[in-house]
């Protein structure tokens, strides 16, 4: 199995039923960076009450060839599970989504998702369109990232005064380099603010990835540096105007 034969497998298999009412790639097809490394993102639309009739087709065209299959609970907006392949290499997954028609429309947002690949279409909703809600959603978890950060962002440093290196790390990279990667991304790449640590080399400048890298990466001894600079970093974001506000 190569991921030319399983994207033609699950496609004839989806096609052929009509209650599946469009298919298409999204992930690093959509933003034209797939590679021999690449899984198969896979978005299928239709009624929520066939969402595990969705999944049953494509079990059913994969068959023996499925290893392992990781269900994720239920969300308001769609049904995902993942399929690990026999005798394929581990990164040759599928990852699939079944969405509700009615709760498409932030999934085509090409920001943030790229342009689908469309494998059918038919009723012709797959377009992508900038989210409309999108901008007051990210609004609201800046201002509360501005309070976790004045709250909670001596927790690193007071741990590794405790010489409690491992707890010191752990609160590092959660209190300090997560909420300075957002707080970069709302400045550089705003409509992907919450997108963490992916896709950095790709929505930020050079310079400030390799900072970035530099800073993630510390060595024990050079921990309460790192602490200083990742904080002193914050306070600038914050308080220059127009970067967040």
């Amino acid at each position: 199995m190569d991921r030319g034969r399983l994207i033609s497998l699950v496609r004839s298999a989806v096609e052929a039923e009509p209650w599946i009412r469009a298919a298409w790639e999204g992930g690093s097809s959509a933003f034209g960076r797939a590679d021999a490394l690449s899984d198969v993102d896979l978005q299928l639309l239709t009624a929520p009450e066939r969402a595990d009739d969705a999944f049953a087709a494509v079990e059913r065209a994969l068959g023996e060839g499925i290893s392992v299959v990781w269900r994720l609970p239920p969300g308001p907006d769609y049904a995902q599970r993942f399929y690990q392949l026999r005798d394929t290499p581990e990164s040759l997954m599928l990852d699939l989504c079944v969405l509700r028609p009615e709760r498409l429309g932030p999934y085509l947002d090409p920001v943030r998702h790229g342009r689908p690949l469309v494998w059918f279409d038919r009723d012709g909703v797959v377009v992508s369109a900038p989210d409309p809600d999108l901008d007051a959603i990210l609004a609201r978890r800046r201002d509360q990232l501005r309070g976790r950060i004045a709250l909670l962002g001596h927790l690193p440093g007071k741990e590794l005064e405790r010489g409690k290196a491992i707890e010191a790390m752990d609160t590092y990279q959660r209190l300090l380099i997560g909420p300075l990667v957002e707080l970069l991304r709302a400045r550089h790449c705003p409509r992907r603010q919450d997108y963490g640590l992916r896709y950095l080399r790709e929505d930020l400048p050079g310079d400030v990835v390799d900072r970035l890298e530099r800073l993630v990466f510390p060595t024990r001894d050079g921990l309460g540096a790192c602490i200083h600079e990742v904080r002193a970093w914050i306070a600038r974001e914050l308080d220059e105007p127009g970067r967040i506000s």
